[in-house]
């Protein structure tokens, strides 16, 4: 599973320059079928508290994805491995062959307070998100929408919900084709609405490598362009995912991947001078070469994103112009975003404002910038 800021409109670059077992694997209780044949924590000793409860939910949650998917078991192992690793860069978990791959570093602890999961139970949802591609078992070739988006439908059902996971539509995943959250609060509507079977009949799809959209008209008697009409009027559709997919329908999105003329696209949307984005990532490239960006170090690897909400305290075509990049440390979960502002043409962009985001991406702390034009 891999979650990126799926509402991107531009990415750029900055500064880019075998596991063993320790025994940390807890106990089943009496009865239950063990399906978990270790939990490893070598990379993170600090996640041992969460071996015991891992494998408790995994034991009473896996017969119950394989009873949904209506799975006979063929192909979906009996068993599975947990690992808790350091190297999964921004997945959040990973289900390689039969071993899935937890992401330590999103995982609160005293050493690492701000992790984006702060609850045990967050980490229970991730498992049994992972859990359910264990189950899947798909070709290279699946659709991927409806494999993450199955995951997290499961998940919502079962009741391991976090603040990636729950059903409805947002401006990070504002589409059916975004998967996730947003793919799995569209197939709980086609349940409810016209084919109780839906899932099991999709994943069965999936499986056989035989799915084709004209599956939608064969099960609910409507094309699938039909069913996400209906879906964009009831709650689960919000007005940021509808915000976010009127963004990409006028920056000339096809089927939710940017052109490959996008920056200008952009430029021009907003009323930006051409070169006006380049310039502003060209600033802040200097800011952290020169070891100025507040919460980088110069050596930091990390990742700068334009997101649709980058725009929101510009007045287009209107000096100063203002814009918002994002960024992330390579392997951290945080964000900090970086308001920019160029005073009037010609002049250098100028360091505004930082701030660090939540997972959610709510400011949890304003920093200071170095002194100069603001």
């Amino acid at each position: 599973m891999n979650r990126v800021l799926s509402r991107c409109i531009v990415r750029g670059l900055v500064g880019l320059s075998a596991f063993g077992l320790n025994g940390c694997s807890g106990l089943s209780p009496a009865g239950i079928r063990d399906h978990v044949s270790s939990v490893d924590c070598t990379q993170a000793a600090d996640m041992a508290e969460h071996s015991g409860r891992l494998r408790r939910v995994a034991n009473d949650a896996y017969p119950k994805i394989l009873s949904i998917l209506k799975d006979t078991g063929r192909r979906a192992p009996r068993s599975f491995e947990i690992v808790f690793t350091n190297q999964l860069g921004g997945n959040v978990g990973q289900t390689v062959g039969g071993t899935i791959y937890l992401n330590a570093h999103y995982i609160a602890t005293p050493a690492r307070p701000a992790g984006m999961f702060q609850r045990p139970a967050d980490v229970d949802a991730v498992l049994v998100h992972e859990m359910t591609h264990m189950a899947q078992q798909y070709d290279a070739k699946a659709a991927v929408h409806w494999a993450e988006g199955m995951a997290d439908y499961i998940c919502a059902r079962l009741g391991y919900t976090n603040d990636l996971n729950c059903p409805y539509c947002s401006a990070t995943y504002p589409h059916y084709r975004s998967g996730y959250q947003c793919a799995a609060a569209f197939l709980s509507f086609v349940e409810r609405q016209y084919a109780p079977d839906i899932v099991p009949q999709l994943h069965r799809r999936l499986r056989l490598g035989s799915y084709r959209d004209s599956f939608f008209r064969e099960i609910c008697g409507k094309e699938l362009d039909e069913l996400w009409s209906d879906f964009q009027q009831t709650a689960a559709y919000t007005a940021s995912a509808r915000e976010s997919l009127e963004l990409q329908m006028a920056l000339g999105f096809q089927d939710g991947n940017p052109p490959p003329d996008i920056v200008r696209r952009t430029e021009a949307h907003f009323r930006l001078p051409a070169g006006s984005i380049t310039n502003a990532l060209t600033s802040l490239i200097a800011l952290k070469t020169s070891g100025e960006l507040p919460g980088f170090a110069r050596t930091d690897q990390a990742s700068a994103t334009l997101s649709s909400t980058s725009f929101t305290e510009m007045n287009p075509g209107v000096y100063p112009l203002v814009l918002k990049w994002y960024l992330r440390k390579a392997g951290e979960p945080s964000w900090h975003a970086f308001t920019l502002a160029q005073p009037s043409e010609g002049e250098p962009w100028h360091l505004r404002a930082a701030q660090r985001l939540s997972s959610d991406h709510r400011v949890a702390e304003n920093l200071p910038v170095p002194a100069g034009p603001r």
